[in-house]
């Protein structure tokens, strides 16, 4: 409201929300703090006519990558909580547990998406916070994960996923956390015809899946949100960045 309220202003290497899903449920002129993907995905809202430009004063935010807690926890054998400190120093990360210093390199714990991301800068905004990061995408770790799923049969893929997709409780998170989904009425939710079922079997998640990236194709910039909100773990971005490189490839 005024510019002492700059000072509850957070920015750091744990910033992972992307704020531009909020955009659509606000009236009126905001500002908006945006990082590489952040800014892609208000380009995208500006473009679908979700969001007016003027009414929207970015602050961009040149991003280094977000550490993953996901991945510290694996490393140092810690629930996140049970950690007393971390900070990134350069190309390092390191933890405090228990008084003990834990030093790891940034490329094993940031996120995935942060691994391939070509657009650390901001590509739209306002007022540039920092200088500019060059892109710096490494391409092999971060898509491990579907690499390894390329690499099976299309028996052993399907059966890989019915074997994910059958843990799925249908919260929609991964739906309500995409600054690309914004009907407002999903198609899940018709009843007349109803598309699925409500009770979550893996037939239907596979569908809801299926039509939910086909809904986000061209307009998903890989924030890899929809995984990282998975409460059961799904990795949900080896479908979404499988056709973010379809839809790169042929458009």
């Amino acid at each position: 409201k005024d510019k002492t309220d700059t000072e509850r202003l957070v920015i750091n290497p744990f910033i992972f929300n992307n704020l531009a899903d909020f955009l659509t449920e606000i009236k009126g002129r905001v500002g908006i703090v945006a990082k590489g993907c952040d800014s892609r995905s208000i380009v995208s809202l500006i473009q679908d006519n979700k969001v007016v430009r003027e009414d929207v004063v970015i602050l961009g935010v040149p991003c280094p990558g977000l550490i993953d807690l996901a991945k510290i926890e694996e490393l140092t054998a810690k629930d996140r909580d049970e950690l007393d400190e971390i900070t990134r120093q350069g190309e390092k990360v390191i933890a405090k547990v228990g008084g003990q210093k834990k030093e790891f390199a940034a490329n094993q714990v940031l996120f995935d998406h942060c691994l391939a991301c070509e657009l650390p800068t901001p590509q739209e905004y306002d007022i540039l916070l920092g200088e500019p990061r060059p892109p710096a995408p490494n391409m092999e770790a971060s898509g491990k994960n579907i690499a390894g799923l390329k690499e099976l049969t299309s028996a052993e893929r399907w059966e890989s996923w019915q074997n994910e997709l059958s843990r799925c409780i249908r919260c929609y998170a991964c739906r309500n956390v995409c600054p690309a989904c914004f009907c407002q009425r999903c198609f899940v939710e018709e009843t007349e015809p109803q598309w699925i079922m409500p009770m979550p079997r893996w037939q239907d998640n596979l569908i809801f899946q299926i039509v939910r990236n086909i809904h986000v194709a061209g307009r998903c910039t890989d924030c890899g949100e929809c995984e990282r909100v998975c409460p059961v773990n799904i990795p949900l971005r080896s479908l979404t960045r499988e056709m973010y490189d379809i839809v790169g490839e042929l458009f």
